[in-house]
């Protein structure tokens, strides 16, 4: 083979290499990213989950830390007696909940689910009021439960593989929580035993056949990629909306 055909398959062999090598960095590069991610927050942090003492609040935040295997410790607040079901065990936390409380955005505005991130590590200088740096800890808080949801899947890549999943995954968050909301509605009516009739007969089903038919989309579409398609809300594979 003459010498400049050698050279172009050289050149083209080092082509098509620097070109997979470049199409494999930036998932390469994501994955060791989330890897870090899930080490340092099974290693190093420290998670507060707070909410009202009632199953509603939170829980599908702690099958994610669950899931995840973080280590996280409940703190729960107490709502007051009927009919008005004042926060005061809120406003006026004190202690550890206070510290939380100083963490959550928009705390003034009431108590909903809250997580409060508490890594430890190496700060930077002027972080965590270390004007030097060096090692200590570095609180962050995060509200609402679908906020916190979104924040440990982009973290831990159960938030869609592209934008099309990720909206999907929003658009589902949204949808179980308005049918949990639903739900809240009628077991904390007066009006109870009447209301559940026709949640039952008429509101119920509307909404799982709703999520019914999403699944089988789910299903057709992605049944010659993946086999799990349709078992799962989004893509054929497991997200944060499969956990509300």
């Amino acid at each position: 083979m003459p010498k400049d055909d050698n050279k172009h398959t050289l050149l083209l062999a080092v082509a098509a290499i620097a070109a997979t090598a470049g199409a494999l960095a930036v998932p390469l590069s994501s994955l060791m990213r989330r890897a870090y991610i899930q080490h340092r927050h099974k290693r190093h942090t420290r998670f507060t989950l707070g909410s009202w003492r009632a199953r509603e609040y939170g829980q599908a935040v702690r099958y994610l830390l669950a899931y995840l295997e973080l280590p996280w410790q409940d703190r729960y607040f107490e709502l007051g007696p009927a009919p008005d079901y004042n926060q005061l065990a809120w406003v006026d936390a004190k202690g550890e909940a206070a510290r939380d409380k100083a963490e959550v955005p928009f705390s003034e505005q009431g108590l909903t689910t809250y997580l409060v991130m508490e890594e430890r590590g190496w700060l930077k200088p002027k972080e965590g009021g270390k004007e030097g740096g060096g090692w200590g800890k570095k609180r962050k808080g995060v509200k609402h439960a679908r906020t916190i949801m979104r924040c440990l899947g982009r973290q831990h890549g159960l938030i869609g593989r592209n934008v099309k999943e990720m909206e999907a995954v929003d658009l589902l968050l949204d949808e179980l929580q308005d049918f949990n909301l639903a739900i809240h509605a009628l077991v904390h009516s007066p009006s109870f035993l009447r209301e559940k009739e026709r949640f039952l007969t008429s509101v119920l089903p509307t909404r799982l056949r709703g999520f019914e038919n999403w699944l089988l989309n789910e299903k057709r579409v992605h049944k010659k990629s993946t086999p799990t398609g349709g078992l799962w809300l989004v893509g054929g594979r497991l997200t944060v909306a499969d956990f509300v």
